[in-house]
């Protein structure tokens, strides 16, 4: 499978997109750090409690030996009588009361975990009630759809901003579906021909246009030449 080619910005984009990431990771992990150094404090004051109660224990069971060991034994004289004739009688047997088991302890509720990232589901609908595309090729057909709309040469850029007003993305959704729209672009023009790029002069990304806009010999027509927005090159 080869690999997709970006341009410079798409590349930019998303090496920003990472590095914000990574930045958040980075606290994340400092916090952590800070709640593992907590915890390892008080299991060391639990074991030196321990240690003290089992010391504390130990004392009376030595103290009590050192006085039997103390003190001298007398022997009792031993008295010699006749055996008498006893029955013998059984000891009735000790009904032991019954215990009433105590409930099992709940468990323990477990500590809320903080900064941990969860995966959320890509929500299918916006707010608004416009469905949203989640798929490879819903979005090449909103990418055209958009550029035809225009009917003029269109940025990448421009594509972001109709898909955040569109489907009324928050900032995390579109840091994601911009790299969808960037794929879509790389797949259109150099793969399936359905869009083509058009750069001129100095600038560092393309307009991406559609191939009927443009003479056999690669030349684009005048009509749409002209419709470029010059005050939004990127």
């Amino acid at each position: 499978m080869s690999k997709e080619k970006l341009s410079p910005a798409e590349l930019q984009l998303l090496i920003s997109h990472y590095q914000r990431k990574e930045k958040k990771a980075g606290k994340k992990i400092v916090a952590l750090e800070k709640k593992q150094a907590k915890m390892r404090s008080k299991i060391e004051k639990l074991f030196a409690l321990q240690n003290e109660s089992e010391a504390e224990t130990d004392k009376p069971s030595v103290e009590a030996a050192k006085v039997a060991e103390s003190k001298p034994v007398v022997e009792k004289p031993v008295v010699t009588e006749a055996p008498k004739m006893v029955a013998e009688v059984k000891p009735a047997k000790k009904t032991e009361p019954v215990k009433n088991e105590a409930p099992a302890a709940a468990p323990e509720k477990e500590e809320k975990k903080e900064h941990v990232s969860l995966i959320k589901s890509k929500s299918t609908v916006s707010p608004s009630g416009v469905k949203r595309p989640t798929t490879p090729g819903q979005w090449n057909d909103y990418v055209i759809s958009v550029i035809t709309k225009n009917d003029r040469p269109t940025l990448t850029r421009e594509l972001y901003e109709a898909a955040l007003n569109d489907f009324s993305f928050s900032e995390e959704e579109m840091l994601m579906e911009e790299r969808s729209i960037a794929k879509s672009l790389n797949v259109l023009s150099a793969k399936t021909g359905d869009l083509q790029k058009f750069k001129e002069g100095k600038m560092r990304g393309f307009y991406y246009c559609l191939p009927q806009w443009f003479y056999a010999s690669g030349e684009m027509k005048k009509m749409y030449y002209k419709r470029i927005p010059r005050n939004t090159e990127e």
